[in-house]
């Protein structure tokens, strides 16, 4: 029982590389579109009221999307680790402990303890899991609702941004 607790342990780590890079891309994506939005951006000072309104609204959608979006990759980056106080496999548990501390109770635990906090490990890290995958698919929602927007914002903004790429003018 003991090495199929530390198997599924493992199974269950596997899976956090995955989300990170996923979150990662989308960490990315926000970010480019965010600077070539801001690239293409027209001088307000050159705008009027009735043409500043024109660009606004659809960069205004597009930046509630990108706030959403990245505040789901914030929380999917930095999920809640609270838990497993009691843990001798926990790092964050561990750490709060003295070297001889934890040495020492290491050694006195019994191999159903010991099982025991494998399979409170892969519980908690399940949990942290399903947390992180669930904002990486809020992430990518909003980013998705940002594209069109943000495809809208940057051509409109090229029309009135005289520095703006020539397939932009």
């Amino acid at each position: 029982m003991e090495q199929v607790s530390y198997d599924q342990l493992n199974v269950t780590l596997s899976f956090f590389p995955r989300v990170d890079s996923k979150c990662s891309v989308v960490l990315g994506l926000d970010v480019a579109m965010i600077g070539l939005l801001a690239f293409n951006a027209p001088a307000v000072a050159n705008l009027t009221w009735p043409t500043l309104l024109l660009p606004a609204i659809p960069a205004l959608l597009f930046l509630l999307c990108m706030i959403k979006s990245l505040w789901e990759v914030y929380k999917c980056s930095f999920p809640r680790l609270e838990g497993g106080d009691k843990s001798l496999i926990y790092f964050a548990a561990i750490g709060k402990r003295t070297e001889t501390d934890f040495v020492r109770s290491f050694s006195q635990r019994d191999r159903k303890e010991h099982i025991a906090d494998l399979l409170s490990q892969v519980w908690r890290n399940s949990e942290i899991l399903d947390m992180k995958f669930a904002a990486l698919k809020s992430a990518h929602i909003y980013l998705a609702w940002s594209i069109v927007p943000w495809v809208v914002a940057v051509i409109i903004f090229g029309m009135f941004n005289q520095n703006a790429p020539g397939l932009l003018r």
